[in-house]
């Protein structure tokens, strides 16, 4: 067990008086906590991984803090565009062996890094077809130290996590959930970092071509598609907007107005009334 000296990292983008555990879930979806939306080491997880995973947090409820078993159907985690070769099985499998990185602060209060698989203990029911196949599992300890201290969130739709069509799209999806209710509608992501907040693979697609063409543009329009929100991003350069070095990203992002359909090149603000900034 983690011992309690280990505090919680203010490094979200938002907080609130009440916990993450706290927050009852409405109409935008459940309250996934910042920090497994911020959560790094996670390029090995595929698109059905981060569906199953958050359908997993949802079920769960507040009493995922504890270390008790919890119970859902498989047919429940498969979603309409489960493909037969994708057994749930080969997810939980890397959810359990994948160890991911949460920002932290050690006992006398300075910058760390936790390190925890995201699930425990995991037993399902071998025949998935079998409609009444269930899943019965227990989060880590290390992922529940950190959601018991949780004071910062994001509101997630487990149908829209279910209609991106990328795991990048899903990442950008939740990044953008997380920030929604913030004053500022930008910010500047190094290059690093954006790679790291979509889960790009290390190594992989590191020419700016690829990586607009594979990565951010089906991303971007998974988003503006699928999602309430509307996402625009756009490098940045030193020596040049062409041909100048590329240092980060511009992420613009907003909630789309009544009626509003995709269109990735629109950056209007939508009317003040249509930016509630409480985390209700």
């Amino acid at each position: 067990m983690i011992q309690s000296t280990i505090r919680l990292a203010r490094t979200g983008d938002a907080y609130g008086l009440m916990l993450t555990l706290d927050v009852k879930p409405n109409g935008d979806g459940f309250a996934k906590a910042g920090e497994l939306v911020r959560v790094r080491n996670v390029h090995r997880l595929t698109l059905q991984d981060g569906r199953i995973f958050n359908r997993l947090v949802e079920n769960a409820g507040p009493r995922l803090v504890e270390p008790t078993p919890h119970r859902i159907r498989l047919r429940e985690l498969r979603g309409a565009t489960h493909k037969g070769g994708e057994r749930v099985r080969d997810s939980l499998m890397r959810l359990m062996e994948t160890v991911v990185e949460v920002p932290w602060r050690d006992g006398k209060g300075r910058d760390a890094i936790l390190r925890t698989p995201l699930l425990a203990t995991t037993v399902s029911t071998i025949d998935e077809a079998d409609p009444d196949s269930e899943l019965v599992y227990v989060f880590s300890d290390g992922l529940r130290e950190i959601l018991k201290r949780s004071q910062y969130w994001a509101r997630i739709k487990s149908s829209v996590c279910y209609a991106m069509p990328s795991k990048y799209a899903l990442r950008l999806y939740e990044a953008v959930a997380l920030r929604i209710n913030l004053k500022d509608s930008e910010a500047f992501f190094s290059l690093n970092d954006f790679r790291e907040m979509l889960s790009v693979e290390p190594g992989k697609l590191m020419a700016y071509p690829d990586l607009r063409r594979k990565v951010i543009e089906p991303a971007v329009a998974g988003v503006n598609g699928k999602s309430p929100f509307m996402v625009d991003v756009q490098p940045v350069r030193i020596g040049g907007s062409e041909r100048g070095r590329l240092t980060g990203f511009k992420v613009h992002w907003r909630r789309k107005v009544d009626g509003e359909v995709a269109n990735p090149g629109s950056r209007r603000t939508a009317p003040s009334s249509d930016h509630p900034r409480s985390r209700s």
